[in-house]
């Protein structure tokens, strides 16, 4: 139970009945017992405009549905002063306000008759007319604040990724592994060696600079994964690595470097399996929605003696993606039958 909220909560609410309180003992008019009488009900009534707004309203409807959040705005303006009124009067409470009016009796005015159920009428009216505004103002408020914690969460969140990406792929044990491939390359199939440092170079162009902005084009990150596993597979003699995409439109953008933790986490902790090295990439796109898939084979009882420096792990990641894109992504990691599958789902 989070005291520290109920407590914020509580506060302006009991602050409001010891206002009330002075206010109507001010009134000679006024006796204790009504006072007593009227106050439950009427919390209620404050609480319920106010919280009505606060979380159903506002979050779901203004903004989203004006049509929604206004025709109840107004009813709730009309109706509340009539149901108020009649629920005083049910429980013999009548009206407890400070500043009395004194009709004239005389008057023949049809104005004069009807004045005393016009003034009740309108001191319940400005009730909804207050707690309404100041609902839309707190949960703005509210808002507002979170947003600006999450953007500051989400920027240190971003550069620690982006540091540790930068030093689990750009650390001399990945650059060395891949200068003694094209070493090697360069006196047998020197073509290869020429291709391989294009794509090491391309690689490393788009980590430091392509990727240092909010959002990538879709086909961008397709050509980071596509460039760090043909390195990877350079290093293999025998492999089984594929890449498939089934791609409508690769102009939709999202968040760099999301996918190639998962990559990359595959072939460094996947085993090899019936003298082949395995690592399955899937990308598909449907409707507004991505789908990535990444199969790799694996021995638990090694993973843990595995080199563990670097790499931003499971956990960041998974962080990463709670902050970018909330509830529009769906992430499950599974291990069974010596296969560790990671499946991602999320609409940019």
């Amino acid at each position: 139970m989070n005291w520290k909220k109920i407590g914020l909560h509580a506060m302006p609410w009991v602050l409001l009945t010891l206002l009330t309180y002075l206010m109507y003992n001010l009134s000679e008019d006024v006796e204790p017992l009504d006072y007593y009488s009227w106050l439950p009900m009427t919390l209620v009534s404050y609480m319920t405009i106010f919280y009505s707004y606060y979380y159903k309203l506002v979050p779901l409807y203004l903004g989203k549905n004006n049509a929604v959040f206004w025709t109840w705005t107004i009813a709730i303006l009309l109706l509340y002063p009539i149901l108020k009124y009649g629920w005083d009067s049910l429980v013999g409470v009548g009206s407890l306000a400070v500043v009395v009016v004194n009709l004239d009796k005389g008057s023949e005015s049809i104005l004069a008759d009807h004045i005393g159920w016009i003034v009740e009428y309108l001191r319940r009216f400005f009730t909804p007319l207050f707690f309404i505004p100041l609902s839309v103002f707190v949960r703005f408020t509210v808002d507002w604040f979170r947003n600006y914690k999450r953007q500051i969460e989400l920027e240190s969140q971003n550069l620690q990724s982006e540091l540790a990406l930068l030093r689990n792929q750009i650390n001399p044990h990945f650059l060395f592994n891949t200068l003694n491939n094209i070493d090697s390359m360069v006196y047998k199939v020197a073509p290869q060696a020429s291709d391989a440092i294009v794509k090491l170079s391309e690689l490393m162009r788009y980590m430091l600079y392509d990727a240092n902005t909010g959002e990538v084009r879709l086909s961008q990150e397709i050509h980071h994964l596509r460039s760090f596993m043909d390195l990877q597979k350079m290093r293999l003699k025998n492999h089984d690595v594929h890449l498939s995409l089934d791609i409508a439109s690769d102009h939709v953008k999202i968040a760099p470097m999301l996918f190639i933790p998962f990559v990359e986490n595959a072939f460094k902790h996947g085993q090899w399996s019936q003298d082949a090295f395995r690592v399955k990439v899937e990308l598909s796109q449907m409707d507004n929605t991505l789908r990535f898939k990444v199969v790799n084979d694996f021995d638990l009882s090694k993973v843990d003696h595995k080199d563990k420096a670097g790499g931003i792990g499971l956990v960041n990641v998974k962080r990463r993606l709670e902050l970018l894109y909330a509830d529009r992504h769906d992430l499950e990691i599974s291990q069974e039958n010596g296969q560790f599958t990671v499946e991602l789902s999320l609409k940019p």
